[in-house]
């Protein structure tokens, strides 16, 4: 009997890592909001953008309350987030002279896509994005803010994407590996390489995507343009070390380190508060001059 019920514990654990695990990382919940640019007094238009393997990534073009508008913010938001939680942010941006552009990730939101890949192919989409500020304000700046799984694919496409002037990236990670390391200690209180590399392997065969080729932090040493990075010191979901390493490897010569004091992984914004806010509203400032 102890060892049937032994021999089943196995096998259901064998069961979890093969046939549960893999997808995991990579099939976020999908959420979305009734609120829209209107509940917030923005102009907006709608976007539909086609990439590759005839995916449709949905959201919007918000218009500053300029007739001269400073630049355009090209807004990333993390894992099982969607555009709208970022529409209350958005409308101090709008009001402060910027357009915004709001999306949906893959496999995300309203988005189609069934799979997140941690920036492997999402760092392409944000060219389409950038095309889109372009043919709307040909001669206005274009900058990039990310948070989390947002921040990690701010990195990577602002090292492909030299079209993106500047770039604020908050409380992510520096290689895909560790961090699906450290998510595996919150689940199961212990850490394993062997495991963290075994889900990956079979999550990049379900997602046609190379798991151990996401590295933000070799990104960020092709990465010239101004940068401002924060993370919260309180952060137990990423460590902020492992920001701290993306920020040193930067080739940026103007580039800066804001360390959000008490904040966790979600709330550097809210702990931040109007330190944070006069923060960001400067840097996107300094590098929109006309």
């Amino acid at each position: 009997m102890i060892i049937t019920t032994i021999s089943l514990g196995i096998i259901g654990i064998i069961a979890i890592e093969e046939f549960a695990l893999p997808y995991m990382p990579i099939s976020p919940m999908k959420r979305t909001s009734h609120l829209t640019p209107n509940d917030f007094a923005m102009r907006s238009d709608t976007l539909a953008i086609a990439v590759e393997n005839g995916l449709i990534l949905r959201g919007y073009f918000l218009h500053a309350n300029l007739l001269r508008p400073k630049g355009t913010i090209i807004m990333v938001h993390g894992i099982g987030g969607f555009k709208e939680g970022f529409l209350g942010y958005s409308k101090i941006l709008v009001d402060n002279g910027f357009n915004v552009i709001l999306y949906d990730q893959r496999g995300h939101g309203k988005s189609d896509g069934k799979y997140c890949t941690f920036g492997f192919y999402e760092k392409h989409d944000i060219s389409k994005f950038v095309d889109i500020a372009e043919t709307k304000f040909p001669k206005l700046p274009v900058g990039i803010h990310g948070s989390s799984l947002g921040g990690a694919v701010a990195l990577q496409a602002l090292a492909i994407e030299k079209r993106l002037r500047f770039g604020i990236v908050e409380s992510t990670f520096h290689r895909l590996e560790d961090i699906v390391m450290e998510y595996g200690q919150d689940y199961f209180k212990f850490k394993s390489r062997w495991l963290a590399q075994r889900v990956l392997s079979k999550s990049a065969l379900i997602a046609n995507y190379k798991p151990f080729d996401v590295k933000p932090i070799e990104a960020a040493a092709q990465i010239e343009q101004p940068m401002l990075v924060i993370h919260g010191d309180k952060d137990t979901k990423i460590p902020i070390a492992f920001n701290q390493e993306n920020y040193a490897a930067l080739r940026s010569q103007d580039k800066e380190f804001y360390t959000v004091h008490g904040a966790g992984h979600l709330d550097v914004g809210s702990v931040g508060g109007a330190v944070y806010l006069s923060k960001v509203i400067a840097f996107f400032d300094k590098h929109c001059a006309y």
